[in-house]
């Protein structure tokens, strides 16, 4: 009888200690969710590997990357060119560089005048 009455105690003293762990790792992914860098997810991963928010963590950092890839790439004029020559693979847009019974082929010297004027978009307010 001593036993059933200390079991409830022993229960609720064991959840009280482990709610600071389960607060710590969420203000922890807050944090990173606020701050959107990829060293904070990095963080949050290297401190909470096994957490229920890493798989998340895992997927906003690819995601970050991904996008700072194409942010980089985006910004040259030779990835525009490039593009519009070979045309982007796993979607409908082919490439202009090569003959094609729907649309002219376009040399490269076409295609740089198309970057250029694209360019001018973004001068355009």
């Amino acid at each position: 009888m001593r036993t059933s009455r200390l079991l409830p105690i022993i229960l609720a003293a064991t959840a009280l200690l482990a709610l600071p762990g389960c607060s710590r790792v969420k203000d922890d992914w807050k944090a990173a969710q606020g701050a959107d860098t990829s060293e904070a997810y990095q963080d949050f991963l290297q401190q909470h590997p096994d957490s229920e928010f890493a798989v998340q963590a895992q997927s906003r950092l690819k995601q970050l990357a991904e996008d700072r890839d194409w942010q980089q790439a985006a910004a040259t004029d030779t990835f525009f060119v490039e593009t519009i020559a070979r045309g982007r693979r796993g979607t409908g847009m082919v490439g202009f560089a090569e003959s094609s019974p729907i649309h002219p082929t376009l040399t490269r010297a076409d295609i740089e005048s198309i970057v250029s004027f694209i360019r001018t978009w973004g001068a355009q307010p």
